[in-house]
């Protein structure tokens, strides 16, 4: 089938021409992503979000009726793409770069897992490596246009949100051998290149969590991975197009590990971590719902 035969199918099936969306690329490590198992209330989502995710092995076009997590696992996308739908009345079109591991600057690669928009590599998706037999270069369409048309959607912004641990630049901080004004100028640095290549309008990050399964773990990790002074360079980055819109989630909660939420279900205090690291469910559905509240108030939307 013909690419503009698969658009006219798809936009005879959604029936979505002229309605107004917001493209979503989701840029850093498995935190981006979401888990590889468990439910959410992601059937809700259908009619308000699409996804368009492809690679060399997987192709995902088309509503979205679960966290677009490619293993078919849970997330923090579903719970923002129906709290911003019940704020604005605003569909979304989800975009995922997102791969466990990843770094944000070229210096914190680790292994062959890092950002492509890392900003050494000057946004040069040819020279990425794959992984799993998946060329990162094929997931996001060379056309800006793309996305609207093969969802039928009008996009009428883009952005750019990031979810990483930032342990690499931290480690690296630690260690004497990058500075904290990196962290800063690379978030700067990937704006500026989402907004030349994709018509990107805002980057919105999370601010660095935690890392540690207790107590004494977090605060050996607090050091190790530099990260009170990683949080501050984020923070440093903020400006008109670059905004935090999750500050909490170094809250380990009290006690450790538990999770208060409002009577929206969006954060009021503490997290939950399954593994010390990853979010679980709750905490995505969460953490979701309020950075979407946190953007559409940002963005004057409601």
């Amino acid at each position: 089938m013909t690419r503009a035969a698969q658009i006219a199918r798809l936009n005879a099936s959604i029936g979505n021409a002229g309605v107004p969306a917001i493209r979503i690329i989701v840029v850093g490590d498995s935190l981006s992503h979401g888990g590889a198992g468990g439910a959410t209330d992601g059937a809700t989502a259908a009619g308000k979000a699409w996804l368009c995710y492809k690679s060399d092995t997987v192709t995902q076009i088309g509503p979205m009726s679960k966290a677009y997590n490619k293993l078919g696992g849970w997330g923090w996308h579903v719970p923002f793409a129906n709290e911003l739908y019940a704020l604005t009345g605003l569909r979304t079109v989800w975009v995922p770069m997102g791969y466990n591991g990843t770094a944000v600057t070229v210096e914190g690669r680790s292994d062959a897992n890092w950002d492509f928009a890392a900003p050494l590599n000057a946004g040069n998706l040819t020279v990425i490596p794959s992984w799993a037999g998946e060329n990162r270069s094929t997931i996001l369409p060379n056309s800006t246009d793309a996305l609207s048309d093969l969802c039928g959607l009008t996009v009428t912004q883009t952005w750019v949100i990031e979810v990483d641990s930032w342990h690499e630049e931290g480690a690296l901080i630690n260690s004497a051998t990058m500075s904290s004004s990196r962290v800063t100028g690379s978030m700067g640095d990937m704006y500026d290149w989402f907004a030349a290549n994709h018509g990107a309008t805002r980057l919105y990050f999370v601010r660095a969590g935690v890392i540690g399964v207790d107590q004494a773990a977090v605060t050996a990790n607090e050091a190790a991975y530099a990260y009170p002074t990683v949080r501050t360079a984020q923070m440093a980055a903020e400006n008109a197009n670059i905004w935090c819109c999750f500050q909490n989630a170094n809250d380990v909660g009290s006690p450790f590990n538990t999770l208060t939420v409002d009577g929206n279900g969006r954060w009021s205090a503490g997290s939950e971590r399954y593994d010390g690291t990853h979010w679980s469910e709750a905490y995505a559905n969460c953490v979701g719902k309020t950075m979407a509240y946190n953007i559409a108030v940002r963005e004057g939307l409601i």
